[in-house]
């Protein structure tokens, strides 16, 4: 790791580190310095036009972004939160997007601020070393099963990583391999039919970082995003649900899109952040580096030759 980088990401530590301190006492306070500081440190508009959303969201002494803040330090081990503040905030969205830039102009090409790890993922995939070099840190692994996500995500301490795992792959011995990689969050893959109420309840237990993740179709749809299915995944202390539509369906991924897009506009509501994978997605590669895409990759094969944005690799 470069000098710059490592003592970017010890200044970043220590900021993380006194907000977990601060915000049991005063999370209004502690949420909008967070927000006021990200602010000071964006390059170029788009990345300026994301914290002014952040600040709309925050203007409400209601907002459920607070309690979201005080659950998440309350519920969730400081070293994961750290370690998810320091690689997101610090290697993937600061030192990663000057690096990204930087090889962007050299090669004359966009680059992935984000991968998605599609099948198996072994603790020797060369997708993280190559990715990290280039400047991308923030890798999803759909596929790899519970022991695979934890191996990786240990291998790879500087990143980012979000594993979609069925509910039935949560159990106490995951629960307890989560522990060695603080660096991964579990997406918990549901449907409506799906009782993750026994993986919810080990990973709460276990104090890690979790929310759900679900794929949107026109037959669950209804039910997905309705509000009892939401408070059902808010009672199992889910900080976050990631949605993903099928492609070739724009009525579907218009509807989320306004669900999505309602809760956060809400005053008060639900302290659960809801995600639409591809189009949040990719609202972050634009704010990064404008005409940018994240890919879908495969991790056992080299990044280089899967660099090539192509229809079927594109999120």
């Amino acid at each position: 790791m470069e000098f710059q980088h490592r003592m970017l990401r010890a200044v970043v530590a220590g900021i993380v580190d006194k907000a977990l301190r601060d915000l049991p006492r005063d999370p209004k306070r502690s949420l909008r310095n967070l927000v006021d500081l990200g602010d000071s440190c964006a390059k170029g508009p788009q990345q300026k036009l994301f914290f002014a959303r952040a600040h709309a969201a925050l203007q409400s002494p209601a907002s459920p972004y607070y309690q979201l803040a005080a659950d998440a330090v309350s519920w969730v081990d400081p070293r994961a939160l750290r370690a998810m503040g320091v690689n997101l905030g610090a290697s993937g969205l600061t030192w990663g997007v000057g690096r990204l830039r930087q090889e962007e102009a050299a090669r004359g090409g966009h680059l992935p601020w984000m991968l998605l790890l599609d099948g198996p993922a072994r603790a020797d995939s060369p997708v993280p070393r190559e990715a990290n070099a280039l400047g991308c840190y923030t890798f999803v692994l759909r596929g790899a099963d519970a022991r695979e996500a934890c191996a990786l995500a240990a291998h790879w301490p500087e990143s980012a990583f979000f594993a979609e795992l069925p509910a039935a792959q949560i159990t106490p011995e995951t629960a307890a391999l989560l522990e060695k990689a603080p660096n991964l969050a579990v997406s918990v893959d549901v449907t409506p039919e799906t009782d993750a109420s026994e993986a919810f309840g080990l990973l709460h237990a276990a104090r890690r970082f979790y929310g759900f993740a679900a794929a949107c179709t026109s037959r669950t749809a209804d039910t997905l995003l309705d509000g009892a299915f939401l408070d059902r995944m808010r009672a199992g202390h889910c900080l976050y649900g990631c949605f993903r539509c099928p492609a070739g369906e724009p009525a579907l991924e218009d509807r989320l899109f306004r669900t999505v897009n309602g809760d956060r506009g809400r005053r008060k509501g639900r302290p659960l952040l809801l995600i639409d994978f591809r189009r949040d997605v990719q609202s972050v590669a634009e704010a990064v580096s404008p005409g940018s895409r994240a890919l879908r990759v495969n991790p056992a094969l080299p990044l280089g030759p899967q660099l090539s944005p192509r229809s079927e690799n594109v999120i």
